[in-house]
């Protein structure tokens, strides 16, 4: 009798993962990245490292906060940011003086999923010029 309580348990597990995986019950969800970024403030303005954690796809982060209208938004796979490829440990990039919004201010880096689902602030600096 317990043979036949296991063996039936096992079957009725079974059927429920493999309901899951067919019917995509629960669905999947994209995760953010787990990075460490460090910020410095030099004299053409803000950079940003990626020191550490899984590569980027920077199409999929932007830039916002106290940023010129005209740059928020904009994503790391810009030419004068990263430019295209994955972001990883090393890589650098300045956000340019000209682009920050006042003396003093924050800067986020935000990723978003690739359908717009989901979004997560990665890192927030805040800056000041004066």
């Amino acid at each position: 009798m317990l043979g036949m309580t296991l063996l039936l348990g096992t079957a009725v597990v079974g059927a429920a993962v493999v309901g899951t995986y067919v019917l995509d019950v629960g669905g999947s969800q994209e995760t953010a990245p787990q990075v460490l970024w460090e910020w410095e403030e030099t004299p053409d303005g803000v950079t940003v490292q990626h020191a550490g954690g899984d590569t980027v796809d920077p199409q999929s982060v932007h830039i916002t906060g106290d940023v010129d209208p005209s740059y928020a938004g904009t994503t790391l796979d810009d030419p004068s940011l990263f430019g295209e490829g994955g972001i990883s440990a090393g890589d650098e990039a300045t956000i340019d003086d000209s682009k920050l919004s006042g003396d003093t201010g924050s800067v986020l880096l935000v990723w978003e999923s690739s359908d717009g689902s989901q979004a997560v602030v990665l890192s927030e600096y805040e800056f000041d010029r004066n």
